[in-house]
């Protein structure tokens, strides 16, 4: 059985070079988000993130509980120097029907914040050269195996979601082939 977070391939081939621990960029513009699993030092410092958006009864702290599994990635997405974190948590309070929901928390000054939750499917999420109100672009490709029925390979369909920042969140705007193009095209 696949992992919740496995990364889907691509429907294109994207030459990657790996950048570090977590993220890796393309020659054609885009990078795509690696997340990693955390130990150590990680474990309390995405404790309190996650204390950030989560209710006190779902215990939080409990990040490094075998029902929790917690990923962690950094992205700079507002070219401010610093990276953001995404986490992406799966339990029984974060994942639904739509899957399991990707958070973005942001530094500013010594304080971390809670900035919006990003998508809520499993699958690649790309970031992108161009900005909307000060953010980068990002497009989430997806397996919608909920809806879709697999091909005659066994192998579902991908989609494909650019997402543009509103000035306090993320906004959802299926693509097709030719805007993934463009978009990712410098």
């Amino acid at each position: 059985m696949k992992s919740m977070w496995h990364a889907a391939s691509l429907i294109i081939a994207l030459p990657l070079v790996l950048l570090g621990a977590n993220r890796a960029q393309s020659r054609v513009g885009a990078d795509l988000i690696v997340f990693k699993e955390i130990s150590g030092k990680k474990i309390a410092f995405v404790r309190d993130l996650l204390a950030l958006n989560t209710p006190q009864d779902d215990r939080p702290g409990q990040v490094d509980s075998p029902r929790k599994s917690v990923r962690y990635a950094e992205v700079d997405l507002d070219d401010d120097g610093t990276p953001e974190v995404l986490l992406a948590v799966a339990d029984a309070y974060h994942c639904g029907s739509a899957g399991c929901t990707v958070y973005l928390y942001q530094k500013r000054g010594e304080r971390w914040t809670f900035v919006t939750p990003i998508w809520s499917d499993p699958g690649d999420l790309l970031v992108l050269g161009r900005s909307d109100k000060g953010y980068r672009r990002l497009i989430h490709i997806y397996e919608d195996t909920n809806a879709d029925r697999p091909g005659k390979d066994g192998v579902y369909p991908r989609h494909y979601e650019l997402l543009s920042w509103t000035g306090s969140g993320y906004s959802y705007e299926p693509v097709t082939f030719e805007t993934f193009t463009r978009e990712t095209t410098p």
